[in-house]
């Protein structure tokens, strides 16, 4: 299930009460295939720490991880949270694809945000 192609990630089975891993491992994965075709220097792993749990942590290469990626529900909508640690933690809470790699590429690529 640990892969660094998102393509191959397969939802976890887990209780209803915690929530619906199809969809946000839908998310995880439109956000990590984009991410890693505009910016193929990065990695990705799927991680599933505990039932109800999934995270994807990002690395720089194959070996630096950089930050992890997950799904939050805030207001009764799903959105989406990055944590960076290269500069300390820092946190970054957004709804489209695009302004996570900005976040990315603002922070450790030296990029402008787009």
């Amino acid at each position: 299930m640990n892969t660094s192609n998102p393509e191959n990630w397969i939802a976890p089975v887990w209780h209803p009460d915690c929530g619906d891993a199809e969809e946000e491992l839908r998310l995880l994965k439109t956000f990590c295939g984009k991410l890693i075709q505009q910016h193929p220097e990065y990695s990705v792993k799927l991680a599933l720490p505990e039932e109800g749990y999934m995270n994807v942590d990002i690395f720089m290469g194959q070996n630096t991880k950089i930050g992890e990626l997950l799904i939050v529900v805030a207001g009764g909508k799903k959105q989406y949270a990055l944590f960076l640690f290269q500069n300390g933690e820092e946190e970054y809470y957004f709804d489209e694809v695009h302004e996570g790699i900005g976040y990315l590429a603002h922070g450790n690529l030296g990029s402008e945000l787009h």
